[in-house]
């Protein structure tokens, strides 16, 4: 004779009551927790000792639950962070080279004039801005070849 799995085999409720009240300890390591088999999942979605993954995109750290919080926010390499000179989000192991590229990081002017300016405006500064940038002579088209300071026709 054969068995119908959904006719002739339903679950043992008393048994499965008995064993749902035996007592178990937290599988975490360092948890103390002890509790009956049918709250350990609850317990688990909490426990502090629990081996979780960093919830930053990208890293692939596991850690106690109750040191997760710290990494995520402090040491985190992935932790998103904002640029302080344009205000962009980046994650902290990428800002290195985001300052590269930043267009509002000052820079020192390229003439030396001891003026830092943000990458993106130097163009503009350089010619025409800075005191020390280099221009023709007014009486170039008379034939003087040399170059005069901006500050020196002001």
């Amino acid at each position: 004779m054969d068995l119908n799995q959904d006719l002739d085999v339903f679950p043992d409720k008393a048994t499965e009551r008995k064993i749902l009240s035996f007592f178990i300890k937290c599988p975490s390591e360092g948890c103390d927790w002890t509790g009956e088999l049918r709250n350990k999942k609850n317990h688990l979605a909490t426990c502090s000792c629990k081996i979780v993954s960093c919830l930053n995109k990208n890293c692939d750290i596991t850690m106690q639950r109750k040191n997760l919080k710290l990494h995520m926010t402090t040491t985190c390499q992935w932790r998103i962070i904002q640029c302080e000179h344009c205000s962009e989000p980046h994650p902290k192991c990428q800002m290195e080279d985001h300052i590269k590229e930043c267009l509002k990081f000052p820079l020192p002017c390229p003439n030396i004039c001891g003026v830092s300016i943000p990458r993106e405006k130097i163009p503009d500064h350089a010619t025409n801005d800075c005191p020390l940038t280099l221009i023709p002579c007014p009486y170039e088209q008379i034939g003087c070849k040399r170059k005069v300071n901006v500050q020196v026709l002001g």
